[in-house]
């Protein structure tokens, strides 16, 4: 396949990041074949919105793992095609809540094949003797326990104590 391979545990986030590449290439490709207009980017936007009814804009960054400023780009390319709305809060009009518009709504419908083929298409990749998802969660709650940084600086000093004690 590739050097990296060769490497193993030492590129995790390497190898992570090309698979996640290799699917978002496709998946584009996918949106580009079979809806002509829609971005594969606003795919999880409008899911999630479809899914929760409205969301604060803070809580759909948060709730897609989001930077603000790529959420805050990806809404103005939808409320710029009618795809999204938003409104000030009920209790703070400094925040905006977000919906489908009605064309939001119908572009979710075509979208709903797609997201059953992705899933079935994901679910045959994933069918082995190892279950990627549950290793991803477990590394994920790990990583919440404690950051990677703090797990390589742990180690570290660790090691650095050990060579001023020699």
């Amino acid at each position: 396949m590739s050097l990296i391979n060769d490497f193993g545990s030492l590129y995790l986030a390497s190898r992570l990041e090309r698979l996640s590449e290799m699917l978002k290439k496709d998946a584009i490709l996918v949106f580009k074949n079979e809806l002509k207009g829609i971005k594969y980017k606003w795919y999880p936007v409008i899911y999630t919105l479809h899914k929760t009814g409205s969301l604060g804009v803070v809580e759909l960054a948060n709730e897609l793992s989001y930077a603000h400023p790529t959420i805050i780009d990806t809404l103005r390319e939808m409320q710029a095609e009618n795809i999204v709305k938003s409104a000030p809060g009920k209790q703070d009009n400094r925040k905006r809540i977000l919906s489908l518009t009605a064309k939001g709504k119908r572009l979710f419908q075509q979208i709903l094949p797609l997201t059953k083929a992705f899933e079935t298409a994901v679910n045959d990749l994933i069918d082995n003797n190892n279950n990627l998802l549950l290793a991803i969660e477990e590394v994920e709650t790990r990583l919440e326990d404690e950051s990677f940084f703090k797990k390589v600086n742990k180690i570290l000093n660790h090691k650095n104590s050990k060579l001023k004690t020699i």
